[in-house]
């Protein structure tokens, strides 16, 4: 048994380089799909879910229309946030503008759904990449490495984590804001 442990830690070393390269080009490119406006909106890894508030799902039941957050960079203008319905689906994108993360994360609301959950999701390439160089660091012995990839990739989710939430939260404040603001006018 030692030994099929051994064997295997000598083949990961072996094999290295090529893993890692691997895991890189393949997460850059699913980087660059997964954070894009435009495409299937389930899209990534579930890595955690959580219950939507009351108000959060009549928002996003109600939402009609994409609603897009462009920065300017340079002479372009680049999508940076945005909420995309489509088809009894819903794809939540906040992108935090201080901060670039190889690990970005989006929030997914099936409406049909008797659920009324919002699933946050990763790329997976990206995940495995991460995972494997904390993995490697374990069988490499250098703790210290796999310490900090673990720590990196913890502070990283939960900016993401928290940047979709608030995006969302603020969406929908702001739609209650409209709506109340509609039935005072009307009211009068």
């Amino acid at each position: 048994m030692m030994e099929t442990g051994i064997d295997f830690a000598s083949t990961i070393k072996e094999l290295h380089p090529f893993i890692l390269i691997s895991l890189i080009v393949l997460g850059i490119i699913e980087n660059l799909l997964f954070v894009r406006y435009g495409g299937k909106l389930k899209r990534g890894l579930m890595v955690w879910n959580q219950a939507l508030r009351d108000d959060e799902w009549l928002f996003l039941s109600n939402l009609r229309e994409d609603i897009v957050e462009e920065v300017k960079v340079g002479l372009w203008a680049k999508k940076k946030s945005f909420i995309m319905v489509r088809d009894g689906e819903v794809l939540i994108r906040y992108g935090n503008p201080k901060q670039n993360t190889s690990w970005p994360m989006v929030g997914y609301v099936d409406i049909s759904s008797n659920e009324h959950v919002l699933e946050y999701r990763l790329p997976l390439f990206m995940l495995l990449l991460t995972l494997y160089l904390v993995f490697y660091g374990l069988i490499a012995q250098v703790y210290l490495f796999s310490l900090f990839m673990f720590v990196i990739f913890a502070i990283g989710f939960f900016m993401e984590f928290v940047g979709v939430r608030d995006f969302l939260a603020k969406r929908t404040d702001l739609y209650l804001v409209r709506q109340s603001s509609r039935k005072n006018i009307m009211q009068s």
